[in-house]
């Protein structure tokens, strides 16, 4: 068989290959919604400064590299956080009560929102309910995320840094 032929094959191969992850990335649901809440031993005001001082977040949490805060001005924050693997992701605030309930939004390779609503339990003790809901538009880009990004596990981990931070008395 000629180089020729054995290219054209592997050129419908290749070919038949994207169409099937685009067709099955079409029957994907575009959005992707996770929950998750979490009982933290601190006060409601240090666990609100955590989430809410985006540009000292790379201390904590061990996925971002760095953050680019562009307006730090309260319930108008704009940032950009760079992860150590991946695209950046823009935010901006769309809500923020303070310290009650902080919704943002973010695009990049997602767009979507995510809340965050604090309650005091007791002076030391805070619960904390997230949600996020993310919307991947691309079918293509669709099937990467599903294989490559699983929000739930996403958000315990998120959970999890700030916890032990916040506990340790991060502020």
């Amino acid at each position: 068989m000629g180089v020729m032929k054995i290219l054209f094959f592997l050129l419908i191969g290749l070919g038949a290959i994207g169409l099937a992850v685009g067709v099955v990335g079409m029957m994907l649901p575009a959005s992707r919604t996770a929950k998750a809440g979490r009982e933290i031993s601190a006060p409601r005001d240090q666990v609100w400064r955590l989430i809410t001082d985006v540009a000292h977040q790379p201390t904590w949490r061990k996925d971002l590299a760095k953050v680019e805060l562009i307006d730090a001005t309260p319930g108008h924050e704009r940032w950009v956080e760079h992860p150590h693997r991946g695209p950046s992701i823009a935010f901006s605030t769309e809500s923020r009560i303070e310290p009650v309930e902080w919704v943002i939004r973010f695009s990049g390779p997602a767009e979507g929102r995510w809340s965050g609503r604090l309650e005091s339990l007791t002076p030391q003790r805070t619960r904390l309910q997230v949600e996020e809901t993310s919307t991947v538009s691309n079918p293509w880009a669709r099937v990467l995320a599903r294989l490559a990004f699983d929000p739930q596990a996403f958000m315990e981990s998120y959970l999890d840094q700030l916890a032990r931070t916040a506990e340790q008395g991060g502020s």
